[in-house]
């Protein structure tokens, strides 16, 4: 009877034409790999639809593109319920915070704006990032319209209770990824002048 160790493991030959499925130049060409049979291609002629002409001159269809174009705009501006609640949030917290500062966010990773975010948190501020959208339809008409012009790129709503704007110029003076803009109250914008910051 024959062991175990005198059993030799034969190394299986595999073709090459085994390993690689394909052969020679692949088809590249756009036509159909086969010509449907002579019913179904009778039925596909059948039932191919037929599109009338457009009757609209090239000035007509330009004017309904741009018509299209500025109500998809005036949709775009308009809030919708969402977005208004939102925007009532957002003057709440402007009229009960002391402090309300805008920030410029540049791109970033979200495990450095969290760190970011928690690093305020633990100083006693809050952070929000809102649309601009919703950002304009929270202070407009209101007596924080003059945020309005800071509203037009990637920004970050910083509010705290208290006033403590020199906690605030520490924690974000040596961070890279937020740049202050201005905040809502005139009275903080004298207590940053005098630390060196003008917004």
């Amino acid at each position: 009877m024959a062991t175990l160790s005198n059993l030799r493991f034969v190394r299986q030959y595999v073709t090459p034409w085994a390993i690689v499925r394909h052969t020679g130049k692949p088809r590249i060409t756009g036509r159909p790999t086969h010509q449907p049979f002579i019913k179904k291609g009778k039925f596909l002629k059948v039932v191919e639809p037929l599109y009338e002409a457009d009757p609209r001159t090239d000035a007509e269809r330009c004017s309904q593109r741009l018509e299209m174009r500025q109500k998809r705009e005036e949709r775009q501006k308009t809030p919708n319920a969402y977005e208004a609640f939102l925007a009532t949030e957002i003057f709440r917290l402007l009229d009960e915070s002391s402090l309300a500062a805008v920030f410029h966010k540049i791109p970033t990773t979200n495990r450095d704006y969290y760190s970011i975010r928690l690093r305020l948190h633990k100083a006693g501020f809050s952070t929000y990032s809102f649309t601009n959208k919703v950002l304009r339809a929270a202070v407009q008409d209101t007596k924080y319209h003059n945020l309005l012009p800071l509203f037009e790129s990637n920004n970050v709503l910083v509010f705290c209770k208290e006033s403590n704007v020199k906690a605030l110029v520490e924690k974000t003076r040596r961070l890279s990824q937020l740049h202050l803009l201005g905040n809502s109250k005139n009275t903080y914008n004298k207590r940053m002048s005098n630390l060196g910051i003008t917004c």
